[in-house]
């Protein structure tokens, strides 16, 4: 409904949401009004969904107990402390680490970047489940098994690249799901000053994703756009796509904070080295 929702912590360390309702005359209530705690250390609310279908608005949020599991709160009138109910859990012992959370009429969607056994490669994906029962309802395999690094002599103090990508934001879209991910590539240097491997250059990359349709979750998902790391030399311009940050009709908008730098471990610490190139971007 064009509502905007924050996931915010107060000076106690609790965390709670404040919703911003969209006027008739298309600005926001700058106000906002508060939901009643949802968390507080050590379950933390990490990712937030809200899913205001079939008569019932809900307030779904990602949190680390033990595992990451989502729970759910509902509301009905006003959007307040009062209003809100006692949170229960929905989603149970996602296998994975957590990084972005979505809902609409269709279900709940968990994006997940899972290492393997031998903690060489990760995959991401994007998992469907029913709102109310938890019940997994599918998955799409956005990324199998990337290397986390190139292989290297540790003996010999080769260098390496370090590979770090996630599913940084999920968004519902007219009953279709989409995605954005964030990569950095590190390549990784010994440096003899500080007998350690440090970072001597990275830069930084994004894929948007049409993941499927919310209702069937069925077919591949396409690459709509990629915009490639900045090269050594800072003169391309790389994104990490970061967030969705509106609610728009046939638009998504997206936050970008990607950069470049090199010779960062390699070099003399005097003087003091230049600063690196920051990209931030709304696209």
């Amino acid at each position: 409904e064009g509502n905007l929702y924050i996931l915010w912590k107060d000076g106690s360390n609790n965390y709670k949401v404040r919703r911003f309702a969209l006027k008739a005359d298309s600005t926001y209530d700058t106000a906002g009004a508060d939901s009643s705690t949802i968390g507080a250390a050590p379950r933390t609310p990490q990712y937030i969904a809200v899913d205001v279908s079939d008569g019932q608005n809900c307030l779904y949020y990602g949190h680390k107990d033990g595992d990451w599991r989502v729970s759910k709160a509902t509301w009905s009138g006003a959007f307040s402390p009062s209003s809100i109910s006692s949170a229960i859990e929905v989603i149970s012992d996602i296998t994975g680490e957590m990084t972005a959370l979505a809902a609409n009429k269709d279900g709940v969607f968990v994006a997940v970047r899972e290492l393997d056994l031998s903690q060489t490669t990760y995959t991401l994906k994007v998992e469907k489940y029913a709102k109310n029962t938890g019940a997994a309802n599918g998955e799409k395999i956005i990324v199998k098994d990337h290397l986390l690094q190139t292989s290297h002599n540790v003996l010999l103090h080769e260098s390496y690249t370090e590979y770090r990508e996630t599913l940084a934001g999920l968004q519902v879209l007219e009953g279709v799901l989409y995605a954005i991910t964030s990569k950095t590539e590190q390549k990784k240097v010994y440096s003899s000053s500080f007998s350690s491997y440090g970072a001597d250059e990275f830069k930084s990359s994004g894929v948007l994703y049409k993941i499927a349709g919310t209702a069937s979750f069925s077919g591949n998902a396409e690459k709509l756009d990629e915009e490639n790391g900045v090269n050594t030399t800072g003169s391309e311009v790389g994104y990490g796509f970061y967030r969705f940050i509106a609610v728009k009709s046939k638009k998504l908008v997206i936050a970008s904070d990607g950069g470049s730098d090199t010779n960062g471990n390699a070099r003399s610490r005097t003087p003091a080295v230049p600063s690196d190139k920051n990209y931030d971007k709304v696209l």
